[in-house]
């Protein structure tokens, strides 16, 4: 059967808190890392809260155990994943979000939608009072026709590729804000071993 695993483990970086005028709606800060992991008999999914942009650790890890995914079908990632991505989301309060992370591509092409724009639009669809978040896409592999920003990260010479649904020039320009030295940022890099091992810190 699957599981749910959660846990609070930090506060809020006080260095991010702001001070708003009398009646005025506080803008969603928080951000949420998606990873999905593939096994012959089960799928994991992963999230991970976290509340800025350098930020070294979470908020909150979420780990979702459930039967295989659908084949894969080559241009068709959306799928396989989609399912299970929403299942996770629906733990969080996403009026709370302004960023949800994605191992992936936001669009494909032009008129060809990938994982982010149709989790995008399946959001909007469910909550139309609401802002929906920025979906952000960061694939360590280049897909052919997908318009994506390269950034490059410590001493790597592999990029990654970086797509929005809002911009995906500003997305690139937070991905090289992320905390460590590496490729692939510290957060990114948990919520994969997350998905990858079935761990989330109690």
């Amino acid at each position: 059967m699957g599981g749910l695993v959660g846990s609070i483990h930090m506060l809020g970086d006080p260095d991010t808190e702001r001070t708003l005028p009398p009646g005025a709606t506080p803008s969603p800060k928080l951000h949420v890392a998606l990873d999905a992991h593939y096994e012959t008999t089960r799928t994991r999914i992963a999230a991970l809260v976290f509340d800025s942009i350098p930020a070294r650790e979470g908020l909150k890890e979420i780990v979702l155990e459930r039967g295989p995914a659908a084949a894969y079908r080559a241009g068709e990632f959306y799928r396989r994943e989609l399912p299970f991505v929403l299942e996770i989301l629906e733990t969080l309060d996403l009026t709370e979000f302004e960023a949800i992370w994605i191992d992936g591509y936001v669009d494909l092409g032009p008129k060809r939608p990938g994982l982010g724009r149709i989790l995008h639009d399946a959001l909007g669809e469910r909550d139309t009072d609401q802002t929906t978040p920025e979906i952000i896409g960061v694939a360590k592999n280049k897909f052919v026709g997908a318009p994506c920003e390269e950034v490059f990260r410590g001493r790597s010479i592999r990029p990654l590729f970086v797509t929005s649904s809002h911009s995906s020039a500003k997305a690139a320009v937070r991905l090289r804000r992320m905390h460590g030295p590496y490729r692939l940022p510290t957060i990114l890099k948990r919520v994969d071993a997350m998905a990858r091992y079935g761990q989330a810190d109690p």
